[in-house]
């Protein structure tokens, strides 16, 4: 199976770029932004959907890099909405306070996932099956048990996803901050857009 998500996922990352050029509207910027990671996800899962993976090794490829990074996207984008929607309009020493909680919260998700983090993030491959494939098993991850048997559902690839949703997040979160304490007043939208 071929999804050729290089280009797509491309194609968004263009179109996402200019969304968050237009310096429009915070929250309209998300949420189109969210909506267009949302259409190209749909694209490549009704694609993925409509083939089979002809061996273990394109299983493994599309549930360890091409469906986290999609979904990686989308998850940045409602991290990101939730966090502009309860942030505090009030005093400097608040605002300070609220994103160094959200700060506190994108850590404690790395922190708390770190074996797994390594694992991904350093490109290791010996439990790949057990990941990144539709087995009818049980994947434990701290200390709790994920059914990894549903149909089209690969859990490795959804914790995959929402550490590079988190690492992104982070990245936002420390721009707000240095922006801050340095009395900057410029709009500092996204951090670095992740590699399909």
């Amino acid at each position: 199976m071929n999804l050729r998500s290089g280009p797509l996922y491309a194609r968004m990352q263009e179109e996402i770029e200019a969304v968050e050029a237009s310096g429009g509207n915070e929250m309209f910027c998300v949420e189109k932004c969210f909506s267009i990671a949302l259409a190209y996800w749909s694209s490549v899962r009704i694609i993925a959907e409509s083939n089979l993976f002809s061996t273990e090794a394109e299983e493994i490829f599309f549930f360890k890099h091409i469906k986290p990074a999609f979904i990686a996207v989308m998850e940045y984008y409602m991290l990101l909405y939730q966090a502009i929607l309860f942030k505090p309009a009030t005093d400097k020493d608040t605002l300070l306070s609220y994103w160094l909680k959200q700060l506190k919260r994108a850590d404690q998700f790395l922190h708390r996932h770190q074996a797994f983090r390594n694992y991904y993030c350093n490109g290791l491959t010996e439990l790949d099956a057990m990941y990144f494939t539709l087995r009818q098993n049980s994947i434990r991850f701290t200390g709790r048990f994920i059914s990894a048997g549903r149909p089209g559902c690969c859990q490795g690839s959804y914790l995959a996803a929402g550490i590079l949703a988190y690492q992104r997040y982070q990245a936002y979160l420390e721009c707000q901050l240095k922006a801050m304490t340095e009395g900057s007043r410029k709009k500092v939208f996204t951090g670095p857009l992740i590699p399909a």
